[in-house]
């Protein structure tokens, strides 16, 4: 959740794609602390929508959620409509992302993202390499590309960065998570140092 604290995320509408529901937290805290947001889940398992509502209180229905059982590459090639971020989530039973990550996925990603859109992709470092998603990313969607290695997990973080990206002043994320913090209880400000920002 850190990732959105790089765009001022209290002002304004957003559209989110989230590919890959697992327990559906990311969509659950959108919904609950951005009441101007909408998101659009895509989940190519029945069984995992069903877990997360009967297991995880997922929303069966919600007025800001879009839920498709579908193919998220699938998908993404058929979208006629843009979004402000794009989090890609989904692996197989091997924990590969597999054609999530394919030449015509990215540059259907590039089609649907705004200029002032990130896509983050969320992958597994004992099958993929960052550097190589990272060189994967930037050559499909021609944007700078920001790695979160986590410590703590096996996964890591590619964040694709707005077209003309500039980063803001760590005190100014600082205080978007102080918001953040206020308005949702989640304290984001230990994240900071992962992301990419100017000195103080």
């Amino acid at each position: 959740m850190s990732t959105l604290l790089l765009d001022d995320c209290f002002s304004g509408a957003r559209n989110i794609l989230l590919i890959g529901l697992g327990a559906g937290v990311v969509p659950r805290f959108i919904l609950r602390n951005f009441p101007s947001w909408h998101v659009t889940v895509v989940e190519i398992c029945p069984d995992v929508i069903d877990t997360a509502v009967s297991h995880f209180y997922f929303p069966k229905t919600h007025p800001r959620l879009t839920v498709v059982c579908g193919c998220g590459d699938e998908y993404i090639k058929a979208c006629n409509r843009t979004f402000d971020w794009i989090f890609v989530d989904g692996f197989d039973q091997e924990g590969l992302v597999g054609p999530l990550l394919s030449s015509d996925f990215i540059q259907n990603c590039r089609r649907t993202l705004n200029p002032s859109s990130s896509l983050v992709v969320n992958s597994i470092a004992l099958h993929e390499n960052s550097t190589t998603v990272s060189m994967r990313l930037q050559g499909g969607l021609g944007r700078q590309v920001h790695v979160i290695e986590l410590t703590e997990t096996p996964n890591f973080l590619s964040l694709a960065l707005p077209s003309g990206f500039s980063a803001s002043p760590k005190e100014t994320l600082f205080s978007r998570a102080g918001r953040l913090k206020l308005i949702s209880g989640l304290d984001l400000s230990s994240e900071l140092d992962r992301l990419p920002c100017s000195a103080l």
